[in-house]
């Protein structure tokens, strides 16, 4: 077995990284949340490539080069190109996050899809083979939550909970449909919107990533579309991108 590859995603909020024997296949290995790199990276077999996503500052960026470089022995690939054209009218303001996880989207269905990545911010994208088509950004349900507090005097600060109801009977509960039944809607009218917007099939597939899938996977389930579900999406289309 050739060695494996190394793919790590420094975002807003945490870093995430997995190890790849085949980018086709599921990780070998995962970060835990909160687990120390340098003590993960010191149980893993030498990687034939590390590939680096990095939204954060450029400080942050150039620590986490350097360790990797004097960990692994070989100096990451950062932001590699992510090999698709991009229909948009500003492509340089795009995150590489979303470029990522419409490759790997692609190869995944084969053809047309929407992307959606739910996390701190929910995109719902549209791509078909070898265009990116641009897509939506709006926010998830923790800045959902927090917005609420912070907007407005008497409202409390709650946790999303993805199973709510939408009928609260307190003002939590209520606060707690609001931000997940009110998610829910806006992931579902998103795809719709996007998807038809885009020109792509009524039949095209939905790919769904991120941290906060769970508050959607199951209305958007419900669409007359398949659904494909992979949390390391976003990893796996910047190892493709690195492989050229």
């Amino acid at each position: 077995m050739s060695a494996p590859l190394l793919a790590l995603d420094l975002g807003n909020s945490r870093l995430k990284a997995c190890l790849f024997a085949a980018v086709t296949e599921a990780p070998i290995a995962i970060l835990g949340v909160g687990e120390p790199l340098e003590e993960w990276l010191a149980g893993l077999p030498r990687p034939r490539m590390i590939a680096l996503s990095a939204v954060a500052d450029s400080r942050r960026r150039e620590e986490l080069a350097q360790l990797l470089a004097e960990t692994c022995g070989r100096a990451p690939r950062v932001d590699p190109p992510c090999g698709l054209e991009l229909d948009l009218e500003t492509p340089e303001t795009t995150g590489v996050d979303r470029l990522y996880a419409a490759r790997a989207a692609l190869a995944r269905v084969g053809g047309p899809c929407v992307v959606v990545d739910a996390g701190t911010a929910l995109t719902v994208d549209a791509a078909r083979p070898g265009v990116f088509l641009g897509g939506a950004i709006a926010p998830g349900p923790t800045l959902l939550a927090r917005a609420l507090a912070e907007g407005a005097a008497q409202l409390p600060r709650i946790d999303p909970d993805p199973l709510a109801a939408a009928l609260g009977r307190s003002t939590r509960a209520a606060l707690r449909s609001g931000v997940a039944v009110g998610f829910q809607g806006a992931a579902r009218e998103l795809v719709l919107g996007v998807s038809r917007e885009a020109g792509l099939p009524q039949e095209a597939p939905i790919v769904l990533t991120g941290g906060a899938r769970g508050f959607v996977e199951a209305v958007l389930g419900e669409l007359p579309r398949p659904l494909f579900v992979d949390p390391f999406l976003v990893l796996r289309g910047l190892a493709l991108s690195s492989e050229g």
